[in-house]
């Protein structure tokens, strides 16, 4: 659905000779699973849904607090140390980029499992 809403937004952009449309931009992660041995390395990646091009929002994410590494393409790659007691669990991202000159945060909270090998 967000895909879609993208190339209409997009599709628009394009007819009013606009490359920069404003957009509604939302965080968002995807992790390689929701489930985690217990002290294992948790990997997602963080990023902005939105077709704008990644450099021209020179964005700065972190994960609990952490920097992540951002490609070129835009997307933060997400690890970190997975707690060692099973159970659920939650990690926070957050993206921080200047939006028409306003400082603007997302913020997501991705929950998980830890679970025994």
């Amino acid at each position: 659905m967000l895909a879609r809403q993208a190339q209409i937004l997009q599709h628009i952009a394009q007819a009013t000779a606009n490359p920069y449309w404003p957009t509604r931009l939302v965080a968002t992660a995807s992790a390689e699973s929701n489930v985690v041995a217990p002290g294992a390395t948790y990997r997602a990646e963080l990023g902005l849904v939105s077709y704008y091009p990644a450099d021209k929002l020179k964005m700065h994410m972190t994960c609990n607090g952490q920097p992540v590494p951002i490609g070129s393409d835009g997307i933060g790659q997400a690890s970190f140390r997975a707690p060692t007691r099973p159970g659920p669990a939650t990690w926070t991202g957050a993206i921080r980029l200047n939006q028409n000159g306003r400082d603007t945060t997302f913020k997501v909270t991705v929950p998980y499992r830890v679970a025994r090998r």
